[in-house]
């Protein structure tokens, strides 16, 4: 069976710009929106799958504040030094801009059961249970990027290289544990 987020979303004032760029890889697909924002855009998703939404560019009016609820209460905003946001599945979700402006952006959504047959029981599947709804992580960010280029190139390289990017942003996410050893390491001695 295909893994497909099912997400849902109704937004205002968002145009999309270009074709959606779009990569899957084991446990993971990357979603790269290029879009124009009207003043007052904004809009409510929640998909079913966890998902980890990174700010790639923007106008410095287009500023993106991420709610969990859409009365007033707190607000992130999603901003060059803190691009990031983690949000669990089912969890709902709304956005607003107050200005207007061009942005760019990428869902990662995470397959559940890839990642439980991957990494067993060394993924914290509880980190996937909690929302971080702004935040930058200098190990994280990288990865996101090069993913997102990976998904914009008309050329794109050899799997594995994408494979290699999705697991380490996985290990990052679910701060995966090391494999315990057995025995010593290293190599053995010659007779």
């Amino acid at each position: 069976m295909t893994f497909h987020p099912h997400m849902k979303s109704d937004f205002h004032g968002v145009t999309i710009l270009g074709d959606l760029r779009s990569r899957s890889w084991p446990g993971l697909i990357a979603d790269v929106w290029d879009v124009e924002c009207d003043r007052h855009a904004g809009g409510e998703y929640v998909s079913q799958a966890p998902r980890l939404f990174v700010l790639l560019e923007s106008d410095e009016k287009a500023a993106i504040d991420v709610m969990a609820s859409p009365v007033a209460g707190s607000r992130a905003s999603l901003r060059v030094e803190a691009p990031l946001c983690f949000i669990p599945a089912g969890m709902p979700i709304w956005s607003s801009l107050e200005g207007p402006g061009r942005l760019k952006h990428m869902d990662l959504h995470l397959d559940l059961d890839v990642i439980a047959a991957r990494f067993v029981d060394r993924f914290d599947v509880a980190a996937l249970e909690r929302p971080r709804l702004m935040f930058s992580d200098e190990r994280l960010l990288p990865l996101a990027r090069l993913i997102a280029l990976e998904c914009q190139n008309p050329s794109p390289i050899h799997e594995l290289y994408g494979e290699s990017l999705v697991s380490a942003l996985l290990t990052l996410i679910g701060n995966v544990s090391p494999t315990p050893q057995s025995g010593r390491g290293g190599l053995e001695r010659a007779n």
